[in-house]
């Protein structure tokens, strides 16, 4: 048994770790050296874009380094010295092994793909191979399809293994049977303006055989994030089911409608980014500051396909006298199935878990607790947990 050491997890579009209470972040040099190349390459073309001359010369673009979509997507741990992360890179994909308590030590490259993109991963330390829930686009849109993909390590060669209009997420490894693997999946049915997504189930593949079973499945909940343990217990979460869709009709009637207004005021902003530019004054001279008059709307989390109210969350959650409260709903539960077919419930409002041995590790949206026979231990005050490991 390894001792509990040390919770990797990201969060806010960032790779963190929490060591004995002590939170910092971790630097991704896939990440990093390709921000740079980025820097480099606007660098060498700036005359073309920038200045006077490029005025002059009617060159001149506002161009803007979309940092955004660069980021951390997945963390899985490999063997007691190293763990794998994969990033989006703007259009496209790295996967690197990073060795655990070095922030500066090589890195080692597994895969880089464009018009790629990996969302959740894990890894099969028997075959050393990764399963990744990815796309073969260089889009990394929540409403798309999303497939299982098998990763070898001796290859660096990509084969998906799922197929269909389908999301198939949160991929993990059966540790009593390295060939089976546990992920949830839901279908996707398009319409003229929208995508439905149908319940989500927990589905067991054997990539030996092929063999796809149902394991978890029912019309009212959404099941996802299954993990298996050591004694055949499955972890999973599960959440009341709505067929929630990528448009709101109020909302699309509502943007047609002010659709002119916004076209006029990016239109006014991009003039007012040049006039701020080359004369060092804003068109903008008069009104209201519009930071200090917008009213502060409720702070909204887009998880695993659903909207979260966090701040009215939080107050239910205190209200109902949480030790811990969370921006999750309590609706969203960590359930645990025994072989016996027996469910129970091990803690509610859960945003995202890991399991350390005898312990479970949980996210409630705004807090990281650990839970050791039904006690709870605040690790630390961390917002927006999206993927957790242990070492």
């Amino acid at each position: 048994m390894r001792v509990w050491k040390e919770v990797y997890y990201i969060s806010t579009k960032n790779l963190l770790k929490l060591d004995n209470g002590k939170e910092s972040t971790i630097s991704c040099q896939a990440i990093n050296q390709y921000t740079k190349n980025i820097k480099q390459i606007k660098d060498r073309r700036a005359w073309k874009t920038e200045g006077a001359g490029a005025m002059f010369m009617g060159t001149a673009q506002a161009e803007q380094d979309d940092f955004d979509a660069i980021y951390p997507t997945a963390i899985a741990f490999m063997d007691d010295n190293t763990y794998v992360y994969s990033a989006r890179l703007q259009e496209g994909t790295a996967i690197q092994s990073k060795p655990i308590g070095s922030d500066t030590a090589s890195e080692g490259l597994i895969l880089r793909k464009s018009d790629f993109q990996v969302f959740d991963l894990c890894y099969d330390s028997t075959n050393k191979r990764i399963i990744a829930s990815a796309s073969d686009t260089s889009y990394a849109s929540p409403y798309g399809e999303r497939h299982l993909c098998v990763l070898s390590l001796d290859s660096a060669r990509t084969q998906f293994v799922t197929e269909g209009e389908c999301q198939d997420k949160n991929p993990s490894v059966d540790p009593n049977n390295s060939t089976v693997i546990y992920y949830d999946s839901c279908g996707l049915a398009y319409t003229q303006d929208n995508v439905v997504f149908s319940p989500r189930q927990v589905n067991r593949l054997d990539l030996a055989t092929g063999e796809l079973e149902t394991v978890l499945a029912d019309d009212k909940f959404d099941y996802f994030a299954p993990i298996m343990d050591t004694q055949g217990n499955l972890y999973a979460i599960r959440r009341p089911y709505r067929e929630h869709d990528s448009t709101d009709p109020v909302g699309t009637a509502k943007d047609l409608l002010t659709a002119p207004f916004k076209i006029l005021k990016a239109i006014v902003g991009w003039l007012d980014f040049f006039t701020k530019r080359y004369s060092g004054e804003s068109l903008k001279t008069s009104g209201a500051n519009p930071a200090r008059t917008k009213p502060k709307s409720e702070e909204e989390l887009f998880i695993e396909g659903n909207l979260v109210k966090a701040d009215k969350n939080l107050l239910k959650n205190q209200a109902d006298g949480e030790k811990f409260a969370g921006f999750i709903p309590k609706s969203w539960e960590l359930i645990k199935c025994l072989p016996t077919g027996e469910i129970q419930i091990i803690k509610k409002g859960v945003m995202a878990y890991c399991l350390a041995d005898d312990d479970v590790v949980i996210s409630n949206g705004k807090s990281i607790v650990k839970i050791t026979n039904g006690q709870e231990e605040l690790i630390a005050h961390a917002p927006k947990v999206a993927k957790l490991m242990w070492v």
